[in-house]
């Protein structure tokens, strides 16, 4: 559990970076999963799971195989909630739930906006591609340029189209890469629109630093002040 939790606080440091743009969400939720399906079948390499076991064993004095022989043994009851419950069965049903969990959160924290950004990179054709546009320009902005950015998409669209897909296991590089080739195309409100999803922060530290700073200087300025109308 430790090392399971150890995962999500590198990740949550992640998140918490500055000049985080939403593809590296993707990149970091990526990186997470990857170390969860590591320490699924065996503990994490040098973790405090193995190093738990290790200690135990030696106290003991029990070596790894009549561990093992021991536990195959009794296999049938591995499901069974116990103090002798096998510990690779609580660890799969432990990360599995923390999987689960990191999907679900990510969709719910982020309000469709990175399924609205993957929708716009993964379009197929011209029409898959101004319909997510259109759907996806109302999270940035409310002025009706609708048509205008239909007729962008279409004509960027033969230049568009030529791209390749960027064959990467990273879903966060790969989208990165492909919106910035795709901005390159661009013009008018659909470069407006992809330039958004490379800058635009997944969370509010950026507007909470600016508030932070802002409240410094404004107690500098009123301390400056009080010390001059008390000459």
């Amino acid at each position: 559990m430790f090392d399971i939790c150890d995962i999500f606080k590198r990740l949550q440091k992640g998140l918490q970076t500055d000049l985080l743009i939403l593809p590296d969400v993707l990149t970091l939720r990526d990186s997470a999963s990857r170390k969860l399906d590591v320490i699924l079948s065996n503990p994490m390499p040098g973790g405090k799971e193995q190093e738990l076991v290790t200690t135990h064993d030696e106290e003991e004095g029990i070596d790894i195989g009549s561990r093992s022989q021991s536990r195959t043994a009794a296999k049938q009851h591995q499901f069974v909630t116990s103090n002798s419950r096998c510990f690779s069965a609580v660890r799969i049903e432990v990360v599995m739930s923390a999987k689960n969990f990191l999907s679900q959160r990510l969709n719910i924290e982020t309000d469709g906006t990175l399924q609205q950004m993957t929708t716009v990179t993964n379009a197929n054709t011209c029409n898959d591609f101004v319909s997510a546009c259109v759907a996806a320009v109302k999270l940035f902005t409310s002025s009706n340029k609708q048509q205008q950015l239909v007729h962008e998409c279409c004509d960027a669209w033969e230049d568009i189209s030529g791209i390749p897909v960027f064959d990467t296991v990273d879903a966060g590089t790969k989208t990165s890469l492909r919106l910035r080739h795709l901005y390159a195309y661009s013009t008018g409100v659909l470069k407006f629109l992809l330039g958004s999803f490379l800058v635009v922060s997944p969370h509010s530290m950026g507007t909470e630093r600016v508030v932070s700073h802002h409240n410094k200087l404004k107690s500098i300025q009123r301390a400056s002040l009080s010390n001059e109308q008390s000459k």
